[in-house]
């Protein structure tokens, strides 16, 4: 992968059509507590409260 000050085009490691609400809930329903919303860049804070208001004091 690439960090976000490389130079030159960014490789994508994973592209999905599901939203972070979605991956949230996959989380909330097996059980999974603690898992980690990340912001990569600007724009995803929509997206990071979307998936922590689907899975309320699960996501970190």
């Amino acid at each position: 992968g690439n960090t976000l000050t490389d130079d030159g085009d960014p490789a994508t490691n994973f592209d999905t059509d599901k939203r972070a609400g979605e991956f949230a809930r996959l989380y909330r329903d097996d059980g999974l507590v603690g898992g980690h919303v990340i912001m990569l860049g600007p724009g995803n804070e929509d997206a990071a409260r979307e998936a922590l208001a689907s899975f309320p004091g699960g996501m970190q």
